[in-house]
Formats: structure tokens, sequence, C-alpha cells
């Protein structure tokens, strides 16, 4: 999608350079219209060549901020990986009381897991306290509530 952006951009913008040096005018001869009335040869600007060059020179604008713009995300773009080919931390029993550290490679946030875990170090509490009691079935009619 980079290439195409700077493409598309590139394009834009030769368009634009092309328009700017589009001739506007038309070349009038000299005419002798008789009785001493005469025209001299001259250079006049034509209305349709200047709308034919905005027309240019708009479009090239268009083109270009397209460009721009599919190069920016381009380049913001995350590049995709496959799950598969991260490296992942190794999970030890909770009957061993060691750790072991990522593998090589592994991301910087990638811990050492333990299949039980007992300490959330995000809240910073105790994960065996927080155990929730068994819950209660019962409805609040049968308790007499209603």
């Amino acid at each position: 999608m980079k290439a195409f952006g700077i493409l598309i951009l590139v394009a834009g913008l030769v368009m634009a350079g092309y328009a700017l040096n589009m001739n506007v005018s038309v070349d009038v001869p000299a005419r002798d219209y008789g009785y001493g009335v005469s025209t001299p040869a001259m250079e006049v600007a034509n209305i349709d060549r200047m709308a034919q060059r905005q027309n240019f020179l708009i479009f090239a604008g268009v083109l270009s901020i397209v460009g721009a713009i599919l190069t920016g995300f381009a380049a913001i773009a995350p590049k995709s990986a496959s799950p598969a080919a991260l490296p992942v931390a190794s999970v030890v029993p909770a009957e061993t009381n060691e750790t072991v550290p990522p593998s090589p490679g592994a991301p910087v946030s990638v811990r050492s897991i333990r299949s039980v875990a007992t300490w959330a170090p995000a809240t910073r509490h105790d994960v065996l306290a927080a155990k929730p009691s068994s819950p209660d079935h019962t409805s609040l009619f049968q308790k007499g509530i209603y």
C-alpha cells in the first residue's frame, strides 16, 4: 500500500507540474479590416484553456492528497505477525517453587507464569484471598422476602 501511495503522490505532482506549464493563451493574427482599421498580432487569454488548467490542478491536488494519506497510513500500519511465530514464556507446574525465564527473543512484557497464581501484580492483591463464596441459588421468593 505504501508503494501504491507513493505512485499516486508522484503522479499527482507530475500532473500539477504539467498543469502549471499549460499554455492558456491563443495567438490572434494581425488583421486588416479596411478603411485604416487593423489589429496587431497578439496573444489572448482563452477561458476554456484556463478552465482546463484549473481542472487539471484540482485533480492533481486530490491525487497528491490521496497518495500522501495512503503513504502515511501504510507507514503507521502494524506489521502482521502470526501468533505461532512469537515466543512464549514457559509454564511452571504448581508443585515446583521455581520460575523459568522467558525464552530468548520473547517480548519484554512476557513474564514467567506459574500454573497457580497466588498474587496479582497489576492489582497488588492476594488472589487466593479474593475467592468468591459459593453462590446461593435460592430465589428471593423462597427466602420469604417476596
